[in-house]
């Protein structure tokens, strides 16, 4: 078992992944010539229930300067680096990726008099292939798709039985399995089409706002907590959907009847307590859950992490770790429609800018939680965003706001994370506790008169890949099972975050 607590992350891909394959197929990109148009073949699927789609292959020329090639991927061709190759992003000795876009007029959907093309990422290493094939929208989810080399025997139907069929068993708490198309990018596990709360998830309203209204401090001598040293900030709502489990069965022979990977993520919403006694750079005092009416402006910091990281889902035996690593990280914030149409303008956020952000305006934020709502968004304890995400991220990520009526109505971003990961002590292959969690922030400025509840909605989810075998056989002993690379996806975790619009005493 690899010591997650006294190495970085790069190094521990590094190790479990190179102790993964042979030596002859270890660092794909290596490739010489000889690799050159490879034929792939494999399958589409959704990454969040393993629902197959339809059969994916491609052809896909690989060498020192990069990538090429094309996509078949739900019913599209995609080209890849057609004008000039694709650079790897993967900061990885063992694991290539590569993101690409196509704004081709064959690729295009409108969404709210928008036009979109489709985006994506395709992760590589020992003759395999995974990735993702969606759109910059919070309107649409994700169809994910697992490859291998049709010269190493890799057939579309072998990928096929990896999926969701006898042997496998897929649980997710508090979701439902869902219709997903045949063909083209669905529109039925996006953000905007899921709601998924568990049964610990707060309510809003003006019930829990009163019960979790934190003490107001009087000490602070007119500094606003809007300041290096940190926040002071009350959680307006959490969600926990979990444990969620995927669990492969193997033949009644194996010395293991099965291998499950286990997984628990935590997702909330935050706003900062304003201590500045009539400060007019910061407006009145108030408490997280109140915004200075008509005109008053707050960031709602959301935040996420996995209490229990991803398992290796292959057994010990078969001594091919495989550890799960992190992929990307969504977020995604709106108002309200039945309360707050035209009362709250998410006006501005971090980072807002594909192009030029400096990431570090987000990373390490530390928020001290003064009002918390249980479990690990307890009162007394902080939390910092301070997981890896690098300029070179951002500019491959989404960030996509939509405006109606002249205000910002909606902002969504589609992050990639780092494989390099923090340097901060645990499982550096995935954010994984409240000093190291992924986030980004938005400002609400509130429009609404005095006394009324404004409500914004917030959602969270997150990527990985990881490997799986291919169908029952033990692997224990049997040099004829086989692995592949595939990609998982939790359930979007949703806060609902109600303020009152307020003027002073």
């Amino acid at each position: 078992m690899v010591d997650f607590t006294s190495i970085n992350r790069r190094e521990a891909v590094k190790g479990v992944l190179a102790a993964s394959f042979p030596a002859t197929e270890r660092i794909l990109g290596n490739a010489t010539d000889q690799e050159s148009n490879k034929r792939y073949v494999g399958y589409s699927y959704c990454p969040m229930t393993e629902q197959g789609q339809t059969t994916a292959t491609a052809i896909l020329d690989l060498n020192q300067d990069g990538l090429k090639g094309v996509l078949n991927v739900a019913g599209f061709r995609i080209p890849i680096g057609q004008r000039s190759r694709i650079d790897d992003s993967a900061d990885s000795d063992n694991i290539s990726k590569y993101h690409f876009s196509s704004n081709k007029e064959a690729h295009q959907e409108v969404v709210r008099d928008s036009t979109v093309g489709l985006k994506g990422y395709i992760q590589m290493t020992d003759s395999q292939a995974t990735g993702v094939v969606s759109r910059p929208s919070g309107a649409f989810g994700d169809i994910a798709f697992t490859l291998g080399e049709s010269s190493k025997g890799f057939t579309s139907e072998l990928v096929k039985r990896s999926l969701n069929t006898a042997k496998r068993k897929v649980s997710i708490q508090s979701f439902d399995r869902m219709d997903i198309p045949t063909t083209g990018i669905p529109r039925e596990n996006s953000f905007e089409s899921l709601d998924v709360l568990d049964e610990t998830s707060l309510d809003s309203g003006t019930a829990r706002r009163t019960a979790a209204r934190s003490e107001k401090v009087d000490s602070r001598d007119g500094v606003s907590t809007e300041s290096t040293s940190g926040h002071d900030v009350g959680i307006f709502d959490q969600s926990n959907a979990g444990p969620n489990s995927l669990t492969h069965v193997f033949d009644d022979n194996c010395s293991a009847s099965s291998a499950t990977m286990t997984w628990e993520y935590e997702f909330a919403t935050s706003s900062i307590i304003r201590y500045n006694q009539g400060s007019p750079a910061y407006g009145i005092d108030t408490d997280y859950d109140e915004i200075e009416a008509q005109g008053g402006e707050k960031p709602f910091h959301l935040q996420a992490y996995f209490s229990d990281p991803p398992d290796p889902l292959v057994l010990p035996c078969d001594e091919r770790p495989g550890y799960p690593y992190a992929s990307k990280v969504e977020f995604w914030a709106q108002h309200d429609e039945e309360n707050s149409y035209n009362k709250a303008n998410l006006e501005d956020a971090v980072p807002n800018s594909t192009d030029s952000q400096d990431p570090s305006l987000i990373l390490d934020t530390v928020l001290n939680i003064i009002s918390g709502v249980g479990g690990p968004w307890v009162a007394g304890v902080a939390s910092i965003i301070d997981y890896a995400l690098t300029l070179s991220d951002v500019n491959n990520g989404t960030i996509r706001r939509t405006t109606n009526d002249g205000g910002i109505r909606q902002w969504y971003w589609d992050l990639p994370l780092s494989y390099g990961g923090s340097n901060n002590p645990g499982n550096n292959f995935f954010p994984d506790a409240k000093n190291d969690t992924a986030g980004v922030k938005v400002f609400v400025e509130n429009t609404a008169a005095e006394g009324i509840d404004v409500s914004i909605d917030t959602k969270s989810k997150m990527t990985w890949g990881y490997y799986d075998y291919t169908d029952g056989r033990c692997p224990c002993g049997n040099t004829n099972f086989t692995t592949i690379l595939k990609t998982q996806q939790t359930i979007p975790h949703t806060n609902t975050c109600t303020y009152k619009s307020v003027l002073s005493d």
